[in-house]
């Protein structure tokens, strides 16, 4: 028989492959045919959750018995919390699996510290990885006395493609032991995109390890420390190299007081977008914001202060930023939300008790930052061009859909009054 099928093109037989597969009826498609083999691999095995070391096993294993499948995963997520680790897989099983995923562009390993360590400060000086664009590490690493000290990531270099790495250390300040200050390595990552979330600030080993990068792409930088402390993000960006180079800032502190950024952000002067997180105030540094004239993007988060007239100043009038095309807003969450987080279930499960309850469903709301101010900024904000997304977004919007309702419905009422005035006056003067 001719064969119609794999003589299409190519974006036509992966559409039908792609159907196919979320159809999910019918025999494996590698088992059909070759010709569907590398799709069905990339489907199976494009995105790996892993979440037991017994089935990292099998992994591992899978490396030996088919190079080709492991090479087709494009996305591996460790995620072994509460997962007791017996040494099992070995090292040299680990190191098998690694040197197999040729196509691997992201790994995430949560709670996994074995694994965490062998990844971030691996031996040797061959390359690894070869496509391995973004590491997120999600653990405690416990065993290094500061886990943000630049000697444990000397060997990053192995993964040649590496330029997002995140490193989510869940530690007390005062659980780190002393800290020894070593030289620099001789390579220095290079407009790199860095996430650090842990005891950040007060962490002299956290600064080093920003000084040591060059021309960050983007800094994320999130204190969980809730030790007080006097130390500031406006100093901590002091040691930054090439501040003009970054395109992205985030700041987050649990630890009071909020701090005011204008200073330290006015080095900054190629900024693309900023994240306001807790511990930060959109006011406090809102002048050098005006001035920032490369800004598209401005994300706000549960926990920063923020007014809709601040907003309002940077979308529309003189002071406009020019280039503003997205305004994130998550300042407002849903209570019922997170009851079925917390509880189990589907949010609308727990709606009907917040009806008879004095808790509102919806929390986040400031005198400065009210649903009525949004509406009326979301209208200016339409205007201008300018995108605004997240949850008060949507209710926000809700309210002004309430807004034409009763405009509309006051118009039609006036409408049927006039009419009815109207026909008074006709059947006066036709009985005068």
């Amino acid at each position: 028989m001719t064969d119609y099928l794999t003589k299409l093109p190519a974006e036509l037989f992966l559409d039908i492959c792609q159907r196919v597969q979320d159809a999910k009826e019918g025999p494996y498609l590698g088992a059909v045919s070759k010709a569907f083999l590398p799709f069905a691999r990339e489907a199976t095995f494009g995105d790996t959750i892993v979440k037991t070391y017994d089935r990292l096993q099998k992994l591992c294993d899978l490396a030996l018995q088919s190079a080709s499948a492991i090479a087709s995963v494009g996305s591996l997520y460790l995620e072994l919390k509460n997962k007791p680790d017996d040494g099992t897989p070995r090292a040299v099983d680990l190191t098998g699996l690694f040197a197999g995923l040729t196509n691997l562009d992201v790994l995430g390993i949560e709670r996994a510290p074995r694994i965490a360590k062998m990844v971030l400060a691996p031996t040797g000086a061959r390359r690894l990885l070869p496509r391995l664009t973004t590491l997120r590490i999600h653990d405690p690493l416990e065993g290094w006395a500061n886990p943000f000290a630049i000697s444990h990531y000397a060997n990053l270099n192995r993964y040649p493609s590496l330029c997002k790495l995140t490193l989510h250390v869940e530690r007390e300040l005062d659980s780190l032991g002393r800290y020894r200050v070593t030289r620099e390595p001789d390579w220095a990552p290079f407009c790199w995109s860095v996430t650090l979330r842990g005891p950040v600030l007060n962490n002299p080993a956290a600064r080093d390890f920003v000084h040591w990068l060059r021309a960050s792409d983007a800094l994320y930088l999130h204190d969980y420390s809730t030790a007080r402390t006097d130390d500031s993000f406006a100093s901590f960006l002091d040691v930054v190299r090439d501040p003009q180079e970054v395109n992205g800032l985030s700041f987050l502190r649990l630890s009071q007081p909020t701090e005011d950024l204008h200073v330290a952000l006015r080095r900054f002067t190629n900024l693309y977008g900023i994240e306001f997180r807790t511990g930060t105030s959109l006011h406090s540094c809102l002048e050098t914001v005006r001035g920032l004239k490369h800004i598209e993007r401005l994300y706000f988060f549960t926990g920063a202060e923020v007014s809709t007239t601040d907003l309002k100043s940077l979308v529309s009038g003189p002071d406009k930023l020019p280039v503003l095309s997205l305004v994130g807003i998550n300042l407002v969450f849903d209570h019922c939300e997170y009851l079925a987080i917390d509880l189990g279930g589907e949010p609308d499960d727990w709606e009907d008790e917040f009806e008879y309850s004095d808790v509102p469903q919806y929390d986040g709301w400031t005198d400065v930052f009210t649903l009525a101010g949004l509406a009326d900024l979301l209208k200016l904000a339409d205007k201008e061009g300018i995108e605004f997304e997240g949850l008060a977004v949507k209710l926000a919007r809700k309210e002004l859909a309430y807004r034409k309702r009763l405009r509309e419905s006051e118009e039609a009422r006036k409408k049927r009054l006039a009419a009815a005035k109207e026909a008074a006056m006709r059947a006066q003067l036709e009985a005068d």
